[in-house]
């Protein structure tokens, strides 16, 4: 419910954070840090109803972000972003926020169509046409096997156990 990976004390700190090969449904927030880290990946990943809708939330949020860095930078790779979690008819949320020295590589990532950006996108990410529901074969009840076949990343994004 609350978080996948949460730094809430600013004397904390996680140099190396690796998220692969994951599903996350039905999340208020996913990686949240009050302090610098070394790296972070974020490689083949399904997300759907998270981070919690309304604007404020994001998928990797350095929440002190003027004076948190992650020095080797951030990477986002082969992952799908599904809706936001909603929050009271909210369903818009950002991508990512860190100091302005962080470098954020990202490569073919997949946005559906009703998915609601507040901004801080990552870059390069393809906004699709098909929604959440034209892509995976059920995603309200947290089944995300990609049933679309002419979506072009469903053999290489994603969590690999929903792929064809």
């Amino acid at each position: 419910d609350y978080g996948i990976f949460n730094i809430d004390v600013a004397t904390s700190r996680a140099d190396a954070i690796i998220m692969t090969n994951t599903t996350v449904f039905n999340a208020q927030k996913i990686i949240t840090s009050r302090n610098n880290s070394v790296s972070v990946l974020v490689e083949n990943c399904t997300f759907d109803q998270a981070p919690l809708g309304g604007g404020s939330n994001y998928y990797i949020d350095y929440n002190t972000s003027a004076s948190n860095t992650v020095s080797n930078g951030i990477t986002v790779n082969n992952c799908i972003f599904g809706t936001g979690w909603g929050n009271n008819g909210n369903f818009n949320v950002r991508d990512v926020r860190t100091n302005a020295a962080t470098i954020i590589n990202a490569s073919n990532n997949f946005r559906t169509s009703d998915h609601v950006s507040a901004g801080n996108d990552l870059p390069n990410i393809t906004v699709l046409t098909i929604s959440a529901a034209q892509l995976w074969e059920n995603p309200t009840a947290g089944n995300f096997k990609i049933i679309n076949t002419s979506f072009t990343g469903r053999n290489t994004s994603g969590d690999p156990r929903w792929r064809p």
